[in-house]
């Protein structure tokens, strides 16, 4: 598959994936830039923490309006945006509003998670999520029934190596593909 060009209007957002990485790690690496292009970082850990961070910048930043992408605006870029957008956005969601996060989010994004979990080869998560996903169309207003849908299956990404390890393995197995090249 040939490598796609990054539209300029995604450049906003890496910047400021850039700028917001090389402060949280200034410290660890006085010496070392981090690229814009934040899929060609070394370090595992910087790396994950650049997935992780990509919805805000993306989403406060650049698009077709400039003031921020759009989901329309993100699927359109290369796949790796999607789905690291998509799939951070809930966990992040998970972080900050805990269960809540799911009716913060609605189905049709909630089934894009899915899967994305899916193509990462997240397949316990997906199934997790399909299960909360039935709760929460069940009783939009019970996060109490989410959490007993999810028995025990989604736990924080960030606290389940095994996964985070697949997740950094699946976007570093072919970046060029998955984000493509900034022009």
């Amino acid at each position: 598959m040939p490598t796609v060009i990054l539209p300029p209007s995604v450049l906003p957002a890496l910047l400021s994936l850039q700028e917001m990485l090389q402060v949280f790690w200034f410290q660890d690496l006085p010496d070392e830039e981090i690229p814009p292009a934040f899929w060609a970082i070394k370090h595992d850990d910087i790396f994950y923490d650049a997935l992780q961070y990509l919805p805000c910048c993306l989403f406060t930043k650049g698009g077709s309006s400039g003031r921020g992408h759009s989901y329309e605006d993100i699927a359109s870029l290369p796949e790796g945006f999607w789905l690291a957008t998509i799939m951070f956005e809930l966990e992040d969601g998970f972080d900050t509003e805990g269960w809540i996060a799911i009716s913060n989010m609605e189905e049709e994004p909630l089934r894009w998670v899915v899967q994305a979990y899916l193509r990462i080869g997240l397949t316990q998560r997906a199934a997790a999520l399909e299960r909360v996903i039935a709760a929460y169309i069940a009783d939009p207003y019970d996060p109490d029934g989410y959490a007993k849908a999810a028995d025990g299956q989604l736990p924080d990404l960030r606290d389940d190596e095994a996964a985070v390890s697949k997740v950094i393995a699946f976007f570093r197995a072919d970046p060029d593909t998955l984000f493509g090249k900034i022009a």
